[in-house]
């Protein structure tokens, strides 16, 4: 649910220092519902999950309560 197509890549936002970046990753063995990403965003990064269109790369973001 995080992964997301732009111009022909695959990306994601990881959450840094309060802000959405986007990131352009590379995706290995893949299933229904599991990638592994090669590449693009480090072990343990905190993602956004189902990312509406209208984000954008450095727009702040916070936890849903």
């Amino acid at each position: 649910g995080a992964l997301f197509r732009k111009a022909g890549d695959w990306c994601l936002f990881a959450v840094e220092g309060g802000r959405a970046r986007r990131r352009t990753v590379t995706l290995g063995h893949h299933g229904r519902d599991r990638v592994e990403l090669l590449s693009g965003v480090t072990a343990g990064a905190t993602v956004i999950v189902h990312p509406s269109d209208q984000l954008n790369d450095g727009d702040l973001v916070a936890p849903e309560r």
